[in-house]
């Protein structure tokens, strides 16, 4: 449980841990895809945006590139809810019932459980920009930081444990942690597979760049 990368508390890895890894992995695999896609369909259809175009942003989030080289990853188990985030943050600061709350608690929860801790500071980012976009009101943001909160709390078996193994970590104490800003020149190798100091991994956002033009 200590170890966030397990991701053992994550829905998405149910069907894994349930039917084993030879019959559940492959269906733990679509389980993110399709969580992706229909939470971004859902969040884009309530900016009111057309259906086709909804079912484009849709595609262009679950099947990115980054998205599916890593889909066996906790960044994908974490990352695929974050449209689940933008969505129920939108209902809490706009509607505020109580439902909506415990939506946005149940998402924040379910990008915590996902098993990288780095991604979801990601996502709590986005989040915080999304909610400031909205303008919201002091009540406004008081809603969704108490959902946020509680959904700290659902996953607080989690992130226990977690906080006491990092503070034991060498990456807790700063031990061999290199510069986690990456320069603006390195931006290159998202869009430019052949970039010298490029990945496999980081290559695979270039087929992305189509439909994120098409999304535009």
């Amino acid at each position: 449980l200590a170890n966030p990368m397990t991701a053992l508390a994550s829905p998405t890895l149910l069907p894994a841990l349930v039917l084993g890894v030879e019959r559940g992995w492959n269906l733990s695999l679509l389980v993110r895809v399709l969580l992706a896609a229909s939470a971004m369909y859902a969040f884009l259809r309530r900016q009111a945006m057309s259906v086709p175009a909804a079912a484009l942003g849709a595609i262009v989030v679950a099947w990115s590139g980054p998205f599916v080289a890593w889909l066996a990853n906790p960044n994908a188990m974490t990352v695929a809810a974050a449209p689940l985030v933008l969505w129920a943050i939108d209902r809490a600061a706009r509607e505020g019932r109580g439902r909506d709350i415990l939506a946005l608690a149940g998402a924040t929860a379910l990008v915590v459980v996902g098993g990288h801790p780095e991604t979801a500071v990601a996502v709590a980012t986005l989040a915080a920009a999304w909610l400031a976009a909205r303008a919201p009101s002091a009540a406004d943001v008081f809603r969704c930081v108490t959902a946020a909160v509680l959904g700290a709390l659902l996953a607080a078996p989690i992130l226990v444990p977690f906080a006491e193994y990092l503070a034991h970590s060498e990456a807790g104490r700063g031990v061999g942690r290199a510069d986690l800003v990456l320069p603006v020149s390195e931006l290159l190798r998202f869009v430019w597979p052949g970039a010298p100091t490029a990945t496999p991994v980081e290559g695979a956002a270039t087929v992305s760049v189509v439909g994120l033009l098409l999304a535009g």
